[in-house]
């Protein structure tokens, strides 16, 4: 024997169940997703501003300022080296020499920018900071440091 079948009402045909829970999911998997490439853009810059201090870090230590001949101090030189525009706008650089500047003393790079992640939330800021560690090679007379810095 066979069941006999009911025709469902008009009224509950579930064909747009689908579009909405989309529609209910989508600003948070949006999220999500502009969440990771935010995030990997400030890893970017992260490392951006690592190279940028190592490269700074080496050119002290043995007393060099390229950008002496374009008339650009040591610190500015450094910035000039991002490859991202966003540290160019927003970093400072602070050359560092705790001990003095005896040879062997450690030179110090830091640099330093404010992220806004998520910025079309308005989460606010943080800052993202890269740093690198030398030993004087040379006496600083080509630029001059920022002092002992913490």
């Amino acid at each position: 024997m066979s069941v006999p079948t009911v025709p469902r009402p008009a009224s509950r045909h579930e064909g747009g169940q689908a579009l909405v829970e989309f529609v209910l999911v989508l600003p948070f998997l949006a999220l999500l997703l502009f969440g990771v490439v935010d995030f990997t853009r400030a890893l970017h810059h992260w490392s951006d501003m690592n190279q940028m201090a190592a490269v700074g870090a080496r050119t002290a230590a043995v007393n060099g300022n390229p950008g002496d001949a374009d008339g650009l101090t040591l610190q500015e030189w450094i910035l000039a080296k991002s490859d991202s525009g966003f540290v160019e706008d927003n970093a400072t650089v602070r050359i560092c020499q705790p001990d003095g500047d005896a040879l062997g003393a450690p030179v110090e790079v830091q640099v330093a920018a404010d992220y806004a992640f998520l910025n079309i939330l308005g989460l606010g800021t943080t800052t993202i900071s890269g740093g690198a560690t030398m030993r004087m090679e040379a006496r600083a007379t080509e630029y001059t440091p920022d002092g002992g810095c913490t």
